[in-house]
């Protein structure tokens, strides 16, 4: 869902992130490695003027724009997609050695399958049924009728009928799955 507190300018592939709110509490907007056409949702909303967006898209703008030309080149482009790939892999350069380091419950600097195993979680799996008792049973009588199992069933596939005719093609389950 679109959000106006925070959202994607395309120039070229690369799209921008116009977030309103930095961490110093001012507008900020930064380059990212991500589809130009996906909207980004924020993490919490908070009101934005036309004043602040226009502010953080301008600010986005002079940051790609690295002769300060006034215009953005498909070169500034890239070296803005290369800036933003290079941070993206270092965080998760960083990420990957914290969830090792969990992991690697003696610290020989090797993962057993037993290290592995004890580290990952388990399926989650509900035992007793009153999590979908109580998610199916639409007039709360403690019975899941044909007709209340059906209902959310039903909205799932209506959500897959993209264009309504009555049948879920493989491209709109591809299109359902690709959005998730």
């Amino acid at each position: 869902m679109f959000n106006p507190t925070r959202a994607c300018i395309a120039l070229g592939s690369l799209a921008l992130i116009a977030d309103p709110v930095s961490a110093q509490g001012a507008p900020a907007a930064r380059p990212i490695a991500r589809p130009a056409t996906v909207p980004v949702p924020a993490p919490t909303a908070k009101p934005v003027t036309r004043a602040m967006f226009t502010k953080d898209v301008d600010t986005s703008f002079q940051r790609v724009d690295a002769n300060k030309d006034g215009f953005v080149t498909q070169n500034e482009i890239a070296a803005a997609e290369a800036r933003a790939q290079a941070t993206v892999q270092a965080q998760f350069t960083v990420r990957r050695k914290q969830v090792f380091d969990r992991l690697d419950i003696n610290k020989d600097g090797q993962v057993s399958f037993a290290e592995f195993a004890a580290g990952s979680p388990g399926p989650r799996v509900a035992t007793n049924g009153q999590q979908a008792l109580t998610q199916l049973d639409a007039n709360k009588d403690g019975r899941v009728t044909p007709v209340e199992l059906r209902i959310p069933a039903m909205r799932r596939f209506e959500r897959i009928d993209a264009n309504r005719d009555g049948t879920a093609t493989v491209d709109e389950q591809r299109k359902l799955a690709d959005n998730r």
